[in-house]
């Protein structure tokens, strides 16, 4: 036991003091893997954890429970031949009972397979390795494109890279291709941070776009037609390097959804700071990314291979 944590709020570290390895109270003996995602998969109202294993082979979802361990070992499906690359959690087929959606790779660089292990009240039905639902290029977001409960996908295709939406329905067949408009057509990036919430305050989810060049807003609609195309936000003036992934939180307070942007004004990520667009520009936090060691913090540098897809 000791000094175990310390974060970094608004500009201030602050030291949480210390902790204990709580571990094997979670996960009993089952400490191997990586975890990919959360969810109530059994609707008992606890979380559940779904974990990659076997050198991401196979997919276990780990049970919440009340009592020790936390989490135990639940339904798994293993793929003999192919590596999980990650796991989204949603109702695909509209019945009310979560699925399993995971993306694999293939020998091909950035094409991603995707597979559904259709879930039901207490287990999973494993997919064969033969019953591919799709090829993506690069990792998909989940939405729900025409407000039907029924969870989709939007990415780009493999052969073409347009932006398309991928529609499922509940018979469980082959879903629906939808392309995007040609309007607005900046490479998107690779990896994206695209988010599906409610920009505009009006109880509808908007879709948002991360691209090469800049951000884009569409707006979500009543009908079962997809998005408007609203406006840009243009990427900070003078930034060359390093600009991170999109998250959005209530910066003030207010009610209000702001997008946060991690930036390095250096190649190696030593001048970094957070950015937070107020719904007009961007504002710099002028984050103190010194410790009272003086030792200074920032971000991780982006491999060579993410920097080519990113930048």
């Amino acid at each position: 036991m000791g000094e175990c944590l310390k974060l970094l709020i608004f500009g201030t570290l602050v030291n949480l003091g210390t902790c204990l390895d709580f571990t094997q109270t979670v996960f009993g003996s089952a400490t191997d893997g990586v975890p990919a995602a959360f969810g109530d998969f059994n609707s008992d109202e606890l979380t559940d954890m779904f974990m990659l294993r076997d050198d991401f082979k196979t997919v276990q979802i780990f049970l919440g429970s009340d009592t020790e361990p936390l989490l135990k070992e639940g339904p798994k499906c293993t793929f003999k031949n192919l590596r999980i690359s990650s796991v989204v959690p949603g109702d695909f087929d509209g019945d009310a009972f979560m699925d399993v959606l995971i993306t694999v790779r293939s020998n091909e660089k950035d094409k991603l397979g995707i597979f559904i292990n259709w879930g039901g009240s207490s287990y999973m039905n494993c997919t064969g390795e033969e019953e591919k639902i799709l090829d993506v290029h690069g990792e998909p977001m989940v939405l729900d494109y025409n407000n039907d409960m029924v969870m989709d996908l939007f990415g780009l295709e493999t052969e073409t890279h347009k932006r398309t939406f991928w529609l499922f329905h509940k018979d469980r067949s082959k879903p629906e291709v939808r392309q995007m408009p040609k309007d607005h057509k900046a490479e998107l990036r690779l990896p994206h941070s695209h988010a599906f919430i409610d920009l505009n305050h009006d109880f509808t989810a908007d879709l948002f776009i991360t691209t090469d060049r800049e951000f884009e807003v569409w707006n979500g609609t009543e009908r079962h037609d997809g998005f408007i195309f609203s406006h840009t936000i243009e990427l900070p003036t003078g930034l060359n390097e390093h600009v991170g992934q999109a998250i959005f939180l209530d910066a003030e307070l207010k009610g209000n959804i702001n997008l946060v942007l991690p930036i390095c004004f250096d190649r190696k990520c030593a001048n970094s700071t957070i950015l937070v667009h107020n719904g007009h520009k961007f504002h710099d936090l002028e984050v103190n990314f010194k410790d009272p060691d003086n030792k200074q913090w920032g971000f991780v540098i982006p491999d060579d291979d993410t920097q080519k897809k990113m930048y």
